[in-house]
């Protein structure tokens, strides 16, 4: 049995990732469901092809804490292409997105380095009510492309004044060739992040601004 290093504390999350799984979620449905379509939580591959989703809470979670719900650690590779999300989040104490990556990480330890790596999310359809498309946070390459993003009058607003993307504390991040139908521009906010490529989108402010998500978590 091997010591433990002296950077394990009384306080570190140890996770034995030898029998991590890989997933490949394909032409599935998923909806009704009172909390998020799906929650991810494996460094093995990931593909989310051509599936249907219309939950409560958020389409594609991507979490990782040791502080309450102990939800597994870190992606290193995830691809979600080609998939359907209608009406999500119309439930949670918090705003609830498309995609929702959100590491619980108190502040001053953001700029430490990056919990998540390498999640591709490109092809989907989102049909929505609420603004918030995708919440990212501390998460090494991160590409968004080529979503078309419809805006729906299902339900009335919940949280109106949320940019539709809203990237935190991460790195090589590019968003390009993304389209949104609706009144108005969509909006596009990066707070401390690192390498962001912007490319040409159709129905999107040119102006990107800092505007934080202040709802979810912010210790």
């Amino acid at each position: 049995m091997n010591e433990l290093g002296p950077e394990v504390t009384v306080y570190s999350a140890i996770e034995n990732t030898t029998y991590m799984a890989s997933l490949k979620m394909v032409n599935c449905t998923v909806k009704q469901n009172r909390a998020r379509s799906i929650l991810i939580s494996t460094p093995k591959k990931v593909e989310v092809l051509d599936n249907y989703f219309s939950s409560m809470m958020a389409g594609v979670r991507i979490c990782g804490d040791a502080n309450y719900w102990f939800e597994s650690g870190p992606v290193q590779e995830v691809l979600i292409r080609g998939n359907t999300f209608e009406d999500l989040a119309i439930g949670g104490h918090n705003p609830q997105a498309i995609l929702q990556i959100d590491p619980i990480i108190g502040k001053k330890y953001r700029n430490n380095g990056y919990f998540h790596r390498n999640i591709v999310f490109e092809d989907n359809i989102i049909k929505a009510f609420d603004p918030l498309i995708i919440y990212a946070l501390s998460v090494d390459g991160l590409i968004i492309r080529n979503n078309t993003i419809i805006k729906t009058n299902t339900y009335k607003e919940i949280f109106s004044d949320l940019s539709q993307m809203d990237i935190q504390n991460s790195k090589s991040v590019i968003i390009e060739n993304n389209v949104y139908k609706g009144n108005g521009l969509a909006q596009i906010s990066i707070t401390d992040c690192e390498d962001v490529r912007v490319g040409d989108q159709v129905g999107f402010s040119t102006k990107i601004v800092e505007l934080p998500n202040k709802y979810f978590y912010q210790n």
